[in-house]
């Protein structure tokens, strides 16, 4: 009389003892007799006369088990359910992900390496996973594997340009004693190479004078820097997106410039600050310029330039003829270029368009000053620029700026000369 119930779940795990309820609905313990589990081999139980419930050992050799009841007589009276023995064997590899870079300075970068769960947990959940590390990241080491939960599938590392680091992640499951003994998938594995910067910052700068010598602004130039890039896939880890000129003494923030224009790497950027009040009063300004990644400084680089120009001076002298003057320019104590730069001038009627007017010389050995002959017209207003000119028209540390009007005279009359 009564029944047995069996476990009839196809989830239950392998274990070494299971508790089966026998003769269910009895009255009494007369009414029980024995029930039987097989698993490749008969194992009897008893029942309890208190909660009429039996106890069977089982050997964790086989798949599935099934349940009897018998009667006083022994004959068996009802068979009940099936249940599924799930022996744990070992998950698969995990996977890893792609790593994520957080730029931190010029030497190191935030890495965040991160692993898929296995897609068979070789039938039981995963309970951990062992990570290890090779090359210089200071924790998570062969000889000192960091262990983390079944939830945790990524970690933290500050890595080295230039390094190259080896990860390896395993999972174990099964790790209780309801599911048998654990077991560990075969190690996942990933190298990561992060290659130098390709690059340091340079940076030069012209600071622009006006006609009285005072500093008017500094126009920086400088070339972008390539992006710091990772391995597998060779992506980009660190990529300089904004840079910031500025100068000091003084609490001008400067400005800020994102080079979009110029594209991503190695080409040239530039970017001119004015010079407030404050600077002026300085004798000495110094530049900097910063390169950002993400928002964090990745680079810096800085010169510094005078308040008052004491490099070039630059005269305007009305010759004899109306419609002639001469430009001298002249090099003074400040200048540290070569002894044969020259001196080059820009000018027009239209400030934004000084490109359609040129003239430049350059200096005869022992002399410190190069003379340039100027066609213009009698009282009309023109700007004017004036760099230094190391023969291949580029800008060599200073620009003049200014304007000059022609005023006309006769030549019988005392004229400049």
């Amino acid at each position: 009389s009564g029944s047995t119930v069996c476990p009839d779940s196809n989830n239950v795990a392998a274990t070494s003892q299971l508790s089966i309820q026998n003769c269910a609905g009895a009255v009494s313990n007369q009414d029980c007799g024995t029930f039987s589990v097989m698993n490749g081999g008969e194992v009897n139980g008893t029942c309890l006369t208190s909660n009429l419930t039996g106890t069977a050992t089982l050997e964790l050799n086989g798949t599935s088990i099934e349940c009897y009841s018998s009667n006083i007589s022994g004959d068996v009276v009802q068979s009940a359910g099936n249940a599924t023995l799930l022996v744990a064997g070992p998950p698969s590899t995990p996977t890893f992900h792609s790593p994520v870079c957080t730029p931190i300075n010029s030497t190191s970068v935030g890495v965040a390496v991160s692993w898929s769960e296995p897609l068979d947990d070789g039938g039981a959940a995963v309970d951990s996973y062992t990570l290890a590390a090779q090359g210089p990241v200071g924790n998570c080491t062969p000889e000192s594997p960091c262990q983390l939960t079944s939830l945790e599938r990524e970690r933290d590392f500050v890595l080295q340009f230039g390094e190259s680091y080896t990860f390896t992640a395993s999972a174990t499951n099964c790790q209780s004693s309801s599911c048998g003994e654990a077991q560990t998938s075969e190690d996942a594995e990933t190298t990561v190479n992060l290659s130098d910067p390709a690059t340091d910052l340079k940076l030069e700068v012209c600071p622009v004078y006006g006609s009285d010598h005072e500093l008017k602004q500094a126009a920086a130039s400088w070339t972008t820097l390539c992006p710091v890039l990772i391995s597998p896939g060779d992506i980009p880890c660190v990529s300089v997106d904004q840079y910031q000129l500025q100068l000091s003494p003084g609490s001008d923030p400067g400005l800020t410039v994102d080079c979009t224009g110029c594209g991503a790497c190695g080409c040239q950027c530039s970017g001119s600050v004015a010079v407030t009040d404050q600077l002026q009063e300085a004798d000495i300004i110094t530049v900097t310029l910063t390169a950002l990644a993400g928002g964090v400084p990745f680079q810096t680089a800085s010169t510094t330039i005078r308040s008052a120009n004491n490099i070039l001076q630059v005269d305007f002298m009305p010759y004899m003829l109306l419609d002639t003057v001469v430009v001298n320019c002249t090099f003074l104590d400040g200048f540290t270029g070569s002894d044969t730069a020259g001196c080059r001038i820009s000018y027009g009627t239209d400030q934004q368009n000084l490109s359609s007017m040129l003239s430049s010389g350059q200096r005869e050995e022992g002399r410190d000053s190069v003379q340039l002959n100027l066609t213009l017209s009698d009282n009309q207003l023109y700007y004017y620029e004036v760099t230094v000119d190391d023969g291949a028209g580029d800008c060599v540390g200073v620009k003049v700026e200014g304007t000059y009007v022609l005023s006309g005279c006769n030549p019988t009359d005392l004229c400049p000369s």
